[in-house]
């Protein structure tokens, strides 16, 4: 279903502008490290090791979020973005080994990680506006431009780098403002809370298999990114630049397809994801070694894979959270990122696992690594039954039609009653309308009176913001 605000360019360009930069801030520092690289004096620690400890902080401030989202209203959540991106600065300051400089750099991973939490949560509770459709694309192209500009950053002056590097978080914060200014009015700005029929469900509403698909993929990509780019011949500029590229190229790929063949599936991207990914890993033992372009060959079908397995993972986990009440939509978008912030560490830790192996038993780490790789794939395909729940951005005929279990008569009242926060009973008058009935024929299938009915459409009327009988029909048939 498109919203208002699929059309309306300006806020579309806020959203991958401000996402966009916010991403390219992330990837410059702890989420990749790309900045470390070339900036060693800002890090006292070995990157290995910030590394190591900057997606458990990250998976524990999205929990948080998930958890508290009383705390992020509208007004405090925009505050709190100035307030971190202020604080990222203190990432730039250049320190010198010491037992200070240490705590320095574990409070740099805490701001970073926490800040890191609020952007990409902020940003995709926004996405929630959008169509799944269009939130995907907008993702992509925001994705595009960060990796257009990690892609450019080896060219930049060291100190104009470092100066737009820690401009970023506070454009993005500015331009988020702007955006939730656009997309919610003084009286609609809500005051979060946790979701109550979450509880006792820690992946609630991802789907357990969903959740599980998602960990492994992380996790394969946790050892790409980690190993096997820093040892593959991307040292030079150009394959550097070139395999940047390739992240975003994948994730636009992906975007456009979706957007532009309505017939296409969201598993249809997962499926190229993983062939992608798959034949990428495969050859990284039979071309490791090889000097030129030749070289970039599996990075390349590893970065394109993972580009459009990030398009899917946000068209997913923004569809899920578009169809909560917008008041829970924050605390579903951050659950799914702690999911894929925690498959990250667990990454790390079977890296370091997997080295250990390779010291004691003298295997060379590269080929146990990218088995690893293959394997965690192989393991997500085992996990590749859907249901109606997984694929957020389809609609309930077209799920059908596609040999997914039908959905039963319940399990439709409760997808139709998750978006516009109805109760069972306005839910039943909602279809019923959609089926064209009137006053009296409602009562008399509901056995109510016409002035309940009457206070059950006026409900419904202030909680979809559908001006009449007519608008209600267009979005519940």
């Amino acid at each position: 279903m498109k919203t208002p605000y699929d059309k309306d360019k300006y806020f579309l360009f806020l959203i991958i502008v401000g996402l966009g930069l916010a991403t390219a801030w992330s990837w410059g520092t702890f989420q990749e490290g790309h900045l470390f690289i070339q900036f060693p004096q800002l890090l006292s620690i070995s990157p290995e090791r910030a590394f190591f400890f900057f997606p458990l902080f990250n998976a524990i401030f999205f929990t948080l979020m998930a958890k508290y989202t009383f705390f992020f209203n509208g007004n405090k959540f925009f505050k709190q973005l100035l307030l971190f991106s202020i604080f990222s600065l203190f990432l730039l300051l250049p320190r010198t080994p010491s037992h200070l400089s240490i705590w320095m750099d574990f409070a740099s991973i805490l701001i970073a990680s926490a800040a890191l939490a609020l952007f990409d949560g902020g940003w995709m509770w926004l996405g929630t506006n959008l169509s799944p459709q269009k939130a995907v694309l907008v993702f992509s192209a925001a994705n595009m431009l960060a990796s257009l500009i990690m892609a450019v950053h080896p060219w930049f002056p060291p100190s104009f780098l470092l100066l737009i590097t820690g401009a970023f978080p506070l454009v993005s914060a500015l331009f988020w403002g702007k955006s939730f200014n656009f997309s919610f009015s003084s009286s609609e700005l809500p005051h979060l809370r946790p979701q109550t029929s979450f509880k006792g469900k820690w992946f609630a509403p991802l789907h357990f298999g969903l959740a599980i698909r998602i960990f492994l993929f992380f996790l394969a990509c946790s050892i790409f990114h980690h190993h096997i780019l820093s040892s593959s011949g991307t040292e030079t500029i150009s394959h550097f630049f070139f395999s940047e590229l390739m992240y975003g190229a994948g994730a636009l790929t992906a975007a456009l397809l979706v957007y532009k063949i309505p017939k296409i599936k969201l598993r249809h991207i997962y499926i190229l994801a993983q062939i992608l990914i798959g034949t990428g890993f495969l050859l990284i033992s039979p071309f490791y070694g090889f000097s030129g372009w030749i070289s970039i060959l599996p990075i390349t079908l590893l970065q394109f894979g993972f580009g459009c397995f990030g398009a899917y993972a946000w068209a997913t986990l923004v569809g899920l959270a578009s169809r909560a009440p917008k008041e829970h939509a924050l605390s579903v978008a951050s659950k799914g990122l702690a999911l894929i912030a925690g498959s990250v560490f667990i990454g790390q830790n079977l890296i370091f696992l997997l080295n250990s192996i390779s010291e004691i038993w003298k295997i060379p780490n590269n080929q146990l690594l990218w088995v690893a790789g293959v394997i965690s794939l192989l393991l997500a395909g085992l996990f590749f039954h859907d249901n109606p729940e997984t694929f957020a951005n389809e609609n309930l005929d077209k799920q059908e039609k596609h040999g997914l279990a039908p959905l039963s008569q319940t399990e439709r009242h409760h997808l139709l009653l998750l978006p516009y926060d109805l109760t069972k009973q306005e839910t039943k008058i909602a279809l019923l309308l959609a089926e064209n009935l009137n006053n009296s024929e409602i009562c008399d299938s509901l056995n109510i009176s016409e002035n309940t009915l009457k206070t059950h459409l006026r409900n419904i009327y202030r909680k979809t913001k559908a001006s009449g009988r007519e608008d209600v029909q267009r979005i519940f048939s």
